[in-house]
C-alpha cells in the first residue's frame, strides 16, 4: 500500500510542525510564528544569548485553530532590559504547558537555542538575505539551506555580523500551480488529516493526480501547468508546511 494511502498518526507527530520564524522585530518588541499540532497556551523566552539571567518570558496566548489539527500562533514578547540592542545576540524558544520541550539545538545555528541579533544602529550595518522561489522540482539548491550554510561558514570565520537582520523571500513561493505530482499525495494527506476542512461543495470530489488542467481553465486559472493546480484550504496550508 502507497504510505500517503494510510492516514496520518496525529498523535504522534511532533507538536511544532513548522518553525519558529522570526516574524518581526523592533527595538522594543520581537514576535514568533509557529504551526502547531497542540492547542495549548504558547509563551515566548527571549534572553540575551549564553545569559538566562536576563530571560523575560511573555504571558501565555492561545494558538488560533485553522484545522481539525492545526493551529498557528504569532507570540511578542518584550526585549530584555527593555530594549534590543544593536550587535547583541538573543536567544528565544517556546513554553507550552501542553506539550515537551524540543531539542532546541536543532534549529539553532552555533547557540543552544534560536537565535536573532539586534536591530542594526544604521542602515549601513543591516544584513539582508533575499531568494526566490521555493519550487520543489526546480532542479536547483534550496535556498533556505544555503542561507544556514553561509551563517554556519561566517559564525565559524568570525565575521562581524554573521546572521542576517532580515530575510526577504520573493517570487511565487510555493508555486500553487506547478506543483510536482509524487508530491500530491502527501499534500493531500496532510489537508485531510490535518486541515480536515471540506470542500467538496465547491469544487466536487477531487480529480486523480494529474486531472486538473482541464477543470482550472474552467475556473479561470491561465497556467499552462496547472495538472495538480492547489484547489482547496488544506492543499494551500499543507504546501506551504512542507
Amino acid at each position: 500500500m502507497a504510505l500517503d494511502a494510510n492516514p496520518l498518526n496525529v498523535g504522534a507527530l511532533p507538536a511544532i510542525l513548522a518553525g519558529p520564524v522570526l516574524r518581526r522585530l523592533t527595538r522594543t518588541k520581537v514576535s514568533v510564528w509557529v504551526a502547531l499540532t497542540r492547542g495549548s497556551d504558547v509563551s515566548l523566552a527571549v534572553r540575551v544569548a549564553g545569559q538566562p539571567i536576563t530571560e523575560i518570558v511573555s504571558a501565555p496566548m492561545t494558538p488560533v485553530r485553522v484545522g481539525t489539527n492545526l493551529w498557528f500562533a504569532v507570540i511578542t514578547a518584550d526585549a530584555p532590559g527593555g530594549s534590543f540592542a544593536a550587535g547583541l545576540l538573543y536567544e528565544y524558544k517556546l513554553t507550552s504547558p501542553g506539550w515537551p520541550q524540543p531539542n532546541w539545538t536543532d534549529v539553532a545555528i552555533g547557540t543552544a537555542q534560536p537565535t536573532f541579533s539586534g536591530p542594526p544602529a544604521t542602515v549601513a550595518d543591516l544584513k539582508v538575505f533575499h531568494t526566490s522561489c521555493r519550487k520543489v522540482h526546480g532542479g536547483g539548491r534550496d535556498g533556505l539551506a544555503l542561507a544556514a550554510d553561509v551563517i554556519s561558514s561566517r559564525i565559524t570565520a568570525n565575521t562581524p555580523n554573521a546572521r542576517p537582520h532580515l530575510l526577504v523571500l520573493a517570487g511565487d513561493q510555493i508555486y500553487a500551480d506547478e506543483v510536482p505530482a509524487p508530491l500530491v499525495p502527501r499534500i493531500r494527506r496532510i489537508a485531510t488529516d490535518l486541515v480536515g476542512v471540506d470542500e467538496t461543495g465547491l469544487f466536487g470530489p477531487l480529480p486523480a493526480i494529474a486531472g486538473r488542467q482541464v477543470p482550472s481553465e474552467s475556473f479561470g486559472l491561465t497556467s499552462s501547468a496547472a495538472s495538480d493546480h492547489l484547489w482547496t484550504l488544506g492543499e494551500f496550508l499543507a504546501t506551504y508546511l512542507l
